[in-house]
């Protein structure tokens, strides 16, 4: 797995993943446009990548040479913030997300730095596995939940 800042070029295969991720459930909507969405994904996903989203960094995830997913970090000076972790569903379940997160946790902790992350109340199986791997639901934000793994004693 190799996770690597993302470049311009990565634009359109980022906001693909969002499409791919989140299809299933935005498609219940009564006025689903993937399209739009795509669209509307490009732009915000060009502000992260161009460094017009402050303190935001957008990754591209990597598995055996091919991009299967996306990250993106907001860094405080105190704090990293994981804003999105998205794995496109055909590589789901095969250890990608929790190797990320394992990476990330390891870097905290050689910083001494909390992590945080909001998970959405509708995913449990993503809760399941921040509670696996040691994050504390600390905060609740409406229809997500904060969640920390505290990097130091």
């Amino acid at each position: 797995m190799n996770i690597r800042k993302a470049k311009q070029d990565d634009i359109f295969f980022l906001a693909s993943v969002m499409l791919h991720v989140y299809e299933e459930k935005l498609s219940l909507e009564s006025d689903w446009n993937p399209d739009r969405f795509l669209k509307k994904f490009m732009v915000s996903t060009e502000n992260e990548v161009l460094g017009k989203v402050e303190n935001s960094i957008t990754y591209v995830i990597e598995h055996e040479a091919i991009s299967v997913g996306r990250l993106r970090i907001v860094q405080g000076t105190a704090e990293r913030h994981i804003a999105g972790l998205q794995i496109l569903p055909s590589y789901q379940n095969k250890g990608i997300g929790s190797d990320v997160i394992l990476k990330l946790i390891n870097d905290a902790l050689e910083e001494e730095i909390p992590l945080s992350l909001d998970v959405e109340k509708d995913n449990p199986n993503a809760k399941a596995l921040y509670l696996r791997l040691g994050f504390k639901v600390t905060g609740n934000l409406g229809d997500k939940e904060l969640m920390e793994f505290q990097c130091f004693g």
